[in-house]
């Protein structure tokens, strides 16, 4: 459906008079000349039918594309699914298409996904990260958008890139602290670049953004970011007490272990471990 359709369709579908979604701000007439496709309307005319609606501006993209994800949000989803299959092909094919179009957006993608691929082959690609990485310091304000790409690509940055970054996104974190989906996305980037300079063994940044971290509010309603803080405060104590054994850590995984998250239970059993041979054993008396 096109956006007049989708209005339309909306309408009817709510049992909703022309003139209860129009009011007195948009003719009869300009309304249906809009849904029929003859003329276009203004932002302000849509933003009127949408509350009128009682729709959100996602809600009816949602709708628009057939109660399917928008594109862009579809093919993050697929290059997470094929990264985790170790389909390299499938990220070359994937980046083609995405490198095909002109949206800045597609572009974007694309640059991401060649990387995905490159971390799978264990390769290195100076220039296509270069590229996102002027992109990002471009930008003053960063959105949810930002948000994602970086966190996809957090490994492939040196570390004051990362750091810089960091900085960037903390600035935004107060003022976006009631969208949901902005503040859990910042909440597994922070995650994610620790885990980053824990491999790194880079200790001493890690300190402060484990302390960043836990200062960080969470919705009660936040069931696996709070899951997922329990055991960072259990890591943290085992780096900082040097101890082999955690009941936060033990309490956390068992939790994913219960709920079927195998693949975080994987990735922080993991990280569980490598924190125990390569940055505690070596290390204690």
């Amino acid at each position: 459906m096109d956006i007049g359709e989708t209005i339309d369709f909306l309408r009817t579908q709510k049992n909703l008079k022309v003139s209860e979604v129009t009011t007195d701000y948009i003719s009869r007439q300009a309304y249906y000349n809009f849904v029929h496709g003859k003329t276009h309307t203004s932002i302000n005319s849509f933003d009127i039918m949408l509350n009128n609606l009682c729709v959100s501006y996602d809600e009816f993209v949602f709708i628009k594309n057939g109660y399917s994800l928008p594109e862009q949000d579809a093919l993050l989803l697929e290059m997470k699914k094929t990264f985790e299959q170790k389909d390299s092909e499938k990220l070359i094919e994937i980046s083609k298409y995405c490198l095909s179009k002109s949206s800045k957006t597609h572009t974007h993608l694309g640059y991401l996904c060649l990387l995905l691929k490159n971390r799978l082959d264990e390769s290195s690609d100076t220039v296509t990260s270069s590229k996102l990485k002027a992109y990002l310091l471009s930008v003053a304000t960063w959105t949810h958008y930002e948000i994602v790409l970086f966190n996809n690509s957090i490994y492939c940055f040196d570390t004051d890139t990362i750091l810089t970054l960091m900085r960037r996104v903390m600035l935004n974190l107060e003022k976006y602290k009631s969208q949901k989906a902005f503040g859990s996305e910042c909440f597994r980037m922070q995650v994610n670049v620790i885990i980053t300079l824990l491999q790194r063994k880079d200790l001493n940044n890690c300190y402060r953004l484990f302390d960043d971290l836990f200062d960080m509010s969470l919705p009660q309603d936040a069931l696996y970011e709070r899951n997922i803080l329990l055991f960072m405060k259990g890591l943290f104590e085992v780096i900082k007490n040097r101890e082999v054994e955690n009941k936060q850590v033990s309490t956390s995984l068992a939790i994913m272990e219960t709920l079927g998250c195998t693949d975080s239970f994987n990735m922080f059993t993991s990280l569980y471990t490598y924190t125990i041979n390569e940055l505690i054993q070596p290390n204690r008396n």
